[in-house]
Parts: structure tokens; C-alpha cells; sequence
């Protein structure tokens, strides 16, 4: 109840954010907020190139971003479409992937966990 009563005024996409209540924490606040600040760092138009895809962030990734299109890195249209990037492509790096591909570009911090993005075009 303590949960409930100390989160009432949040709205769905705050309360997706948080660690949930103490015995039923979320495993997935993280990957929601990342894909938050992605959301709001994004045009709807925009096309996102994900690091590899992990199964804990496919869900909530896919949930807050649509109608932006997403592609998971080590597949063949990740890299397909990283070749030639559309107008409004980002791409999100992590610590050990891509992160020479945004040197000397403005980057966006996502997170506190070392991911980034940057725009390709």
C-alpha cells in the first residue's frame, strides 16, 4: 500500500520508470527509462540503431518508441540500413559497441549505465 499511496499522482509512463514496490520490484524500469530518454531525444520519424538485442530491452524498447523504426545490432538489417542512414537516423552506443562510429559528434547521454546516442544524418 505504501507503494501505491507514495506513487498515486504519477502517470503510466513515470510509474514504468520506477523499481516498483519492494516485493515485486520491476526488472525492466531500466530498459524503460532508457528508451525514454531515446523517446524524447527522437523525432516519431526517426530511425534508431539499438546495440545487440537483449531480450530484457527488446520489450519496453519496442513499446515507447513506436512509431520510430528499430534495428538490433549483429543482424542483417541493422546492417543494411546503417550503411546508408535516412534522414533523422540515431545511433545508440554502450561501452565496447560502436563507439568510434559517434566520435567527434554531439552525443546524448542516455543513462548512467555508459549509453549514448548520436545522430548519423
Amino acid at each position: 500500500m505504501d507503494y501505491i499511496f507514495s506513487h498515486w499522482t504519477m502517470n503510466e509512463e513515470q510509474l514504468l520508470e520506477t523499481p516498483g514496490p519492494k516485493d515485486m520490484p520491476s526488472s525492466l524500469s531500466a530498459s524503460f527509462s532508457l528508451a525514454q530518454r531515446i523517446k524524447v531525444s527522437s523525432p516519431e520519424d526517426a530511425t534508431i540503431f539499438m546495440p545487440p538485442l537483449d531480450n530484457q530491452h527488446a520489450s519496453p524498447t519496442v513499446l515507447k518508441l513506436y512509431p520510430r523504426k528499430v534495428f538490433w545490432g549483429k543482424t542483417s538489417l541493422y546492417e543494411k540500413n546503417l550503411r546508408i542512414p535516412k534522414q533523422n537516423s540515431f545511433l545508440v552506443i554502450r561501452p565496447g559497441w560502436k563507439e568510434k562510429d559517434c566520435q567527434n559528434k554531439p552525443t546524448i547521454p542516455l543513462n548512467g549505465s555508459g549509453y549514448k546516442m548520436c545522430r548519423l544524418h
